[in-house]
């Protein structure tokens, strides 16, 4: 049979060699002339780059004070090798104090990462401890019952991201990160969840050097205080000129030089109004919500190589444009002129806006907006605004001008506040969005 296991006896001049290793690799000889590999003569596993005696774990865990009989096999768990220690113990016997004693004896990468405890352990005719049975048993993942009112939110967080990257389904508090199987790359999972669920910036070396669960979190916790502390309070301004571009700003006037006569960045759409409209008052509400939002008369300009946003203080430009008695068959030349407006980001306006009159009762306002100064999301609070801004000059109610914070506000609070380190991680936040 050719595909079978050889014990070979090679004949090798030892003068050619300085070293040579026996190393109690079992392997196939193929019909093809390969070495296969299939295991070891002895007990000796390879675990993350550590080499380990299972019969000395063994015999040190059976000589451990509570323990009637115990083995220990390789599980693979989340992808990883990992020890599982078998035990039929004693009433006194528990996995604390299992750890306890093995730490002793043993190094913490010799130590296994579950204990499963059971009445007694299988046993082949021969008397042997049947490993082959064991293997096929189910592993408990410490599925302990874990009271949330005792975790925090962070702590919660936390958990989820331990639980994924050590194959658990439940972390205590008092876990230790190696105890329960954790190593370097188990600790790179741990760092990109932390990263990623809480837009901080983590070090591995603060992973591997904490072994406790609630040690990591207190250093989280720190970590989301300290950064919400160095950050100022959000407040009104009151600026109108040379005001810092954020982020997200910077980005789209660098591709608006590229290619100014772009649409692409426009946000448009239209709403359809049925029923009697009372056209100047439509207009007033109009001119209204562009005066009380800033960010609607924002332009820009650039001035010592570097570019600034404005507000506008022209009115006049922001007109709402009316289209009377239109014939049906123009609509979409007309809405089509909107969507596609090639807007000026430097002498602006940035929104245009048409209110076209389809028949006597029957409307549809269409509308651009640039993406440099607003979003799907704020768009419809403008809408929203509008309608509300109408209604109230339809029913001749005080207008009442409140201080609010505008968009510009946050530029100017962003430019103080978000730079540098703080500026990555809210970076990170953005990525996972």
């Amino acid at each position: 049979e050719h595909d079978a296991l050889f014990d070979v006896n090679l004949e090798i001049d030892k003068n050619s060699f300085n070293k040579i290793y026996r190393t109690s690799d079992i392997a196939r000889i193929n019909e093809e002339g390969d070495i296969k590999f299939c295991g070891r003569k002895d007990n000796q596993v390879k675990i993350r780059g550590f080499r380990i005696e299972i019969d000395e774990v063994e015999n040190i865990l059976n000589k451990c004070v509570g323990v009637k009989e115990a083995t220990v096999i390789i599980k693979e768990i989340n992808n990883n090798k990992s020890l599982v220690a078998f035990v039929c113990c004693f009433d006194n016997c528990n996995e604390l104090s299992l750890r306890e004693q093995l730490k002793k004896e043993l190094p913490y990468y010799m130590i296994p990462t579950h204990f499963e405890f059971v009445d007694e352990l299988p046993h082949s005719v021969s008397g042997k401890v049947n490993k082959k049975l064991i293997e096929t048993y189910d592993i408990s993942y410490n599925d302990k019952y874990v009271d949330d009112s005792l975790y925090t939110n962070t702590q919660k967080k936390l958990r989820k991201i331990w639980c994924k990257a050590l194959g658990y389904n439940n972390v205590n508090l008092d876990s230790d990160f190696y105890e329960i199987g954790g190593h370097s790359l188990t600790a790179v999972q741990i760092k990109m969840g932390i990263e990623k669920e809480f837009g901080l910036s983590i070090d591995i070396t603060e992973i591997l050097a904490t072994s406790k669960f609630i040690e990591l979190s207190n250093i989280i916790e720190s970590k989301i205080n300290n950064f919400e502390e160095k950050i100022q309070t959000l407040k009104v301004n009151g600026e109108t000129s040379y005001i810092p571009l954020t982020y997200a700003q910077k980005q789209l006037i660098f591709l608006y030089q590229l290619n100014n006569n772009s649409t692409e960045y426009n946000i448009s759409g239209y709403v359809e109004l049925n029923g009697k409209l009372d056209v100047d008052k439509f207009k007033m509400s109009y001119k209204q919500i562009v005066i009380s939002n800033h960010s609607l008369r924002t332009l820009f300009f650039k001035e010592n190589n570097r570019f600034y946003q404005k507000i506008c203080d022209d009115i006049s430009i922001y007109d709402l444009e009316v289209i009377e008695n239109l014939n049906n068959v123009n609509i979409d030349l007309y809405i089509d002129e909107i969507r596609e407006w090639k807007f000026d980001l430097f002498n602006g306006p940035l929104v245009k806006t048409r209110l076209i009159n389809l028949e006597n009762d029957k409307y549809i306002v269409v509308f651009a907006i640039h993406h440099i100064i607003s979003d799907g999301w704020s768009v419809a609070l403008m809408v929203d605004m509008w309608s509300k801004e109408y209604n109230r000059l339809i029913e001749n109610q005080c207008y009442t001008q409140e201080e609010k914070l505008q968009f510009s506000d946050y530029a100017i609070w962003s430019s103080e506040n978000i730079q540098g380190e703080k500026l990555d991680k809210l970076k990170n936040i953005g990525s996972k969005s």
